[in-house]
């Protein structure tokens, strides 16, 4: 035991030595290698030393400018690595001959900053690199004294080579559009965006969007891209598919062999051959009157006894090729004879031709630029074709295309009309960019055919429940067919000819009662006003729940004592209180109004709706009585439209139920209760017909609009105005209402509003840039009221009239009749009242358009006076502003002329003083 304890020690001995020696033998290799690294430092120190020698001889040897070689010494790109310095990289000054002055200057200043140019300096440097007649512009400039600040000298040269000051560069490019290829369009679109700081990237999103083709436009825009790099990306894809699109479509093009098909029928059939004939079989056939299909004779309303199906197809017999461009557009080659009629394999199915239902079709319902069309899936025909209706309902643009016939069944044939290339086409829910031959059918508008189902690869059909399933770049879509209810739409001239065949029938005729429920965007606008407003969908939508609290909470004082108010219900018919039930469920289910006990009460009746439906109305007038009326200003009409001059472009807000968007404050919700013959309940939102709604309204748009008022918005309670004097600026300022809407939860209807317009009906008044005048549909309810018999008749005629009397001229003295009539016990249907009657409709029949008033110009009062009465004129630059007059009575009569005049004065300056005061006025009489 102890001998073998003592061999481990002596061996754990012999290897603590063997370790101690390895160690000192690396200590030596340390040292060597410090010795080593110690060595090559010192000489790295000596290296640097005569490196920085050199550098400083050189730069003595330079011109001499100190100054300049200290700043490029300290040039940031001259870093010290270690005390060697990297050599400077040599540039040219650019040169200027006159064009592109903004790339010239932008590339000027990168050298000055990299050089570190002494601003003193960089003029005179400037003018060493000027060419041609940027030369000859500073020499100019140099003889009349110079120009010594670079600021300054950017400034001229842009004044003098740069754009017009009259071109808007934000103009151009919200109408820049896309006319060749997406690359040269992107290169336009940059250009211009370059000169246009701070722009925001959404809003340049949507420029380079909206111009675009309509054909790359729709997929682009389908894909949401969230930059223009990836919109880019994305349009140049879609050009590229919408350009091998075309070029598959060929003309006359069959494929040999199609993989999609419903399945064939169990039966065996024997394989006909494709017959082709040649032109002088064609020929042959038509010298001895034999049909194209058949061996027997063929006359007028022949028929083969066995039918078939045929393609149209282009006579390529010329020798010479069409172009790869025609063809990819559509285009066949003209022949010099007339285009013989080819029989190849099968094409266009009679089921398509005619637009009776078969098991192999389907039915889809679409739309092509918001117009509805009836499509026709049929695997029986070839290619696609397009009615020429729709041409003309959608206003597509189409190509005339010479040579392209198709023969039927009954052995006539029928000639192709043209082409429409790259049509948007929705169906349920998604976009489709299809070409079409333009062909006369029946029972449909549109027949999709092979040419466009061999794009869509794979596809899986169920006839019994008319679904077709395929995949679009991997995203599986699915088509549910229509079922062959024998409904179809009929328009136009289809309509006599369906009332002139002997059948029997049912037509529906649909009838939509708001004239205004499409958008209403000027044309010229269009793409740019869409593209915004889609990205406001919130704001066009139903609200849901109720509105926030806001400070402009509805509150319902009363008087001091007042006790709470309970009228009791009406008696309501029988039919009405199902209606009331039906209202009253809806507003409970909005959540507007709630179930209540309260001590106040006011009665509902039903007010019938223009489109014939109800309207529930509490009666609340007991309840006004009792309320503390709120003095709040409510908006002058003729001080709004004083804002209005010089505005070229208008849009128009109408809010939904405007009230309804207000809540009333939870202390008052108990007074506004009402009682029906089922319950009692309380509104938590304004009502209509409380006292102080519309100032409550008022002030909230006031609030939230103050910034913007008369500045390029008007508010009239629940009607907005936006004016402004160019697109560009009304797409900003359009913009920004749309923001604090959707900031404070406001909701608009999108079918009472109008968008971009140039003339727009704003409180009874047309606008346009060339002024104002009375609404058309107004003019027409003055035409068309019947002679007053009561003074409530009268008084409505007169305030109807009145409303527009700065339109009439003379209003005051041809109404004169009229206002006798409405004095205590006088209402007596004279003849010379019914004469001042039709002379007042007269005169409305055609109103001047008045001009919009300019306070920085002078006005001009124009005054007169007859026997009767006094009048005058409101002018500025020859064109009327208003008019005014008045009849005078008792002894103003005996006045002598020139005492009416200076009345007629006097009253003009009272009436438009507002327009008048600290301003220099004109006044012409012909006294």
């Amino acid at each position: 035991m102890a001998e073998g304890t003592g061999t481990r020690y002596s061996q754990l001995v012999e290897s603590l030595a063997a370790v101690k020696q390895n160690q000192e033998q690396y200590q030596q290799n340390h040292n060597s290698l410090q010795q080593v690294v110690e060595g090559l430092a010192h000489q790295l120190e000596v290296v640097a030393s005569n490196v920085q020698t050199l550098v400083q001889m050189k730069t003595k040897h330079n011109s001499g400018d100190s100054e300049g070689s200290k700043r490029q010494m300290t040039n940031p790109l001259f870093e010290d690595n270690g005390g060697i310095q990297t050599r400077a990289v040599r540039l040219d000054f650019p040169k200027f001959n006159g064009e592109d002055p903004n790339g010239w200057v932008y590339r000027a200043d990168q050298f000055f900053n990299y050089h570190q140019t002494n601003p003193h300096h960089r003029v005179l440097l400037a003018s060493f690199h000027m060419e041609g007649k940027a030369l000859v512009w500073f020499q100019d400039i140099e003889a009349a004294g110079g120009i010594s600040s670079w600021e300054g000298f950017v400034r001229a040269l842009q004044t003098r080579f740069g754009s017009s000051p009259y071109e808007d560069p934000m103009e151009a490019l919200i109408r820049l559009k896309q006319t060749s290829t997406v690359e040269d369009y992107k290169s336009q679109f940059e250009a211009l965006s370059n000169q246009l700081r701070g722009l925001a990237e959404s809003y340049k999103l949507s420029c380079f969007l909206s111009g675009l083709r309509e054909n790359i436009r729709f997929m682009v825009r389908m894909l949401n891209p969230s930059n223009l790099h990836i919109a880019f990306g994305l349009a140049k894809m879609q050009e590229e598919n919408v350009a091998a699109l075309r070029r598959t479509a060929k003309l006359g093009s069959v494929p040999t062999r199609l993989a999609i098909g419903p399945p064939s029928p169990p039966e065996k059939r024997a394989i006909v051959p494709v017959q082709r004939l040649s032109p002088s079989q064609m020929k042959e056939r038509r010298d001895k009157g034999l049909c194209y299909n058949c061996d027997d004779k063929w006359a007028p309303g022949h028929k083969c006894k066995s039918a078939r199906l045929f393609i149209m197809e282009c006579d390529e017999s010329s020798d010479d090729e069409v172009p790869k461009s025609e063809v990819a557009e559509g285009r066949a080659s003209k022949s010099k004879e007339e285009t013989p009629i080819v029989e190849i394999e099968p094409g266009i199915s009679i089921h398509a031709l005619v637009g009776s239902p078969n098991p192999k079709t389907m039915r889809f319902l679409g739309h092509i630029c918001g117009r509805a069309v009836v499509i026709l899936v049929d695997t029986g025909s070839t290619h696609n074709f397009m009615d020429p209706s729709v041409i003309q309902r959608a206003h597509l643009p189409s190509n005339p295309t010479e040579g392209l016939s198709v023969k039927v069944a009954n052995g006539q044939a029928v000639r192709s009309e043209g082409s429409c290339a790259a049509v948007p086409l929705h169906m349920q829910g998604n976009l489709y960019t299809i070409d079409f031959y333009i062909l006369t059918l029946g029972g449909c508008d549109i027949v999709l055919g092979v040419q466009w189902l061999q794009t869509l690869g794979p596809i899986l059909w169920d006839f019994s429940r008319l679904q077709m399933e395929f995949s679009v770049w991997d995203k599986p879509r699915k088509l549910q067919g229509m079922s062959p209810t024998g409904i179809s739409l009929v328009e136009g001239e289809k309509f006599g000819k369906v009332s002139r065949q002997n059948k029997r029938g049912l037509v529906i005729q649909l009838i939509d009662f708001e004239n205004s429920s499409l958008l209403s965007i000027e044309t010229s606008a269009e793409p740019l006003i869409y593209d915004l407003l889609n990205l406001y969908p919130e704001v066009f939508s139903e609200p849901k729940g109720l509105p926030p609290t806001r400070n402009h909470d509805h509150h319902i004082v009363l008087h001091s004592g007042a006790k709470p108010v309970c009228v009791g219900p009406y008696r309501y018919p029988y039919f009405q209180k199902s209606e009331i039930e039906n209202i009253v469920h809806e507003m409970l289910q909005s959540g507007i109004v709630r179930p209540g006990q309260s001590p106040f009460s006011s009665p509902v009746l039903l007010v019938r709706k223009h489109d014939g439906s109800w309207r529930l109305c509490v009666d609340y007038r007991a309840l006004n009585k009792e309320t503390i009326k709120v003095k709040f200003p409510i908006p002058i009409v003729d001080e709004l439209l004083d804002e209005l001059h010089g505005s070229t472009i208008f849009s128009k807000l109408d809010l939904r139920s405007g009230y309804h968007q207000i809540r009333v404050h939870p202390e008052d919700i108990p007074k506004t209760a009402f009682r029906t013959h089922e319950g009692h309940y309380e509104f938590l939102v304004i009502p209509f017909g409380l006292t102080n709604a519309p100032t409550t309204f008022q002030s909230l748009m006031n609030d939230i609009f103050k910034p913007y008022l008369r500045k390029f918005i008007l508010v009239f309670f629940y009607d907005i105005l936006v004016y402004s004097k160019s697109l560009a600026d009304h797409v900003h300022h359009l913009q920004t209402v749309l923001d604090i809407l959707k900031q404070h939860q406001l909701f608009a209807k999108k079918s009472k509003c109008c968008f971009g317009c140039s003339e727009i009906e704003y409180l009874g008044h047309l606008i346009s840039k060339d002024g104002v005048q009375a609404d058309p549909t107004k003019i027409e309810a003055m035409l068309n009221w019947p002679f007053p018999t009561s003074l409530k008749s009268l008084r409505g005629f007169l305030g109807l009239t009145g409303y527009y009397r700065k339109f009439i001229k003379g209003y005051g003295l041809i109404a004169a009749p009229l206002t006798a009539l409405l004095k205590k016990n006088s209402f007596k249907w004279t003849e010379s009242a019914k004469r001042a009657f039709q002379d007042l409709k007269h005169d409305v029949t055609s109103p001047p358009v008045l001009a919009l008033p300019d306070f920085s110009i002078p006005f001009t009062i124009q005054c007169d006076a007859s026997g009767i009465g006094v009048g005058a004129v409101l002018m500025q630059q020859g064109r009327p502003l208003a008019y005014m007059s008045q009849a005078i009575h008792g002894k103003a009569l005996q006045l002598s002329t020139y005492e009416k005049e200076l009345m007629a004065l006097v009253l003009a300056v009272k009436k438009w003083r507002s327009y008048l005061l600290g301003h220099n006025f004109k006044i012409q009489t012909d006294q």
